[in-house]
């Protein structure tokens, strides 16, 4: 009996696990993320990202920001459309769906700067750069 018990919790483990779902499955959805943005702060930028199904193409920011001097913080924000199409958006006076994230400052901050006036980054590029950095809080822009 007791083998029978341990083999369908064991099961029921694995398929909660297993069967996790992301939280923003379209760019309409990035809204979601201001509801759910406590379950975020505090937590390693790599998480957020991946519970993001849309590709991120494009990004621009101050992740290399080590103190509390500065203005502007360190923070990234990226889109879903690249940067042709981030531009063309701007020139219409549309603002694509965009998604800033805060990170607390840390004076050993060594993340490689983005270039002025953004990058093509994807979700993989961000993940391996940027991931550990813990986020402060999230901010939803634009619209679909």
């Amino acid at each position: 009996m007791k083998f029978y018990l341990f083999i369908l919790t064991t099961c029921l483990v694995v398929t909660a696990t297993s069967c996790t779902a992301q939280l923003v499955k379209t760019t309409n959805d990035a809204s979601i993320l201001m509801e759910r943005k406590n379950d975020f702060v505090g937590q390693r930028f790599s998480r957020l990202l991946k519970e993001i199904k849309p590709e991120v193409k494009f990004a621009f920011g101050e992740p290399d920001t080590k103190w509390s001097e500065t203005a502007s913080g360190t923070y990234i924000k990226f889109f879903f459309v690249n940067g042709v199409e981030y531009r063309k958006a701007l020139a219409k006076g549309l603002k694509p769906v965009g998604i800033l994230v805060e990170f607390m400052l840390d004076s050993q901050n060594n993340k490689k700067a983005i270039p002025q006036g953004g990058a093509n980054l994807s979700k993989k590029d961000l993940i391996k750069e940027y991931g550990d950095m813990i986020i402060r809080n999230i901010f939803v822009t634009g619209k679909d």
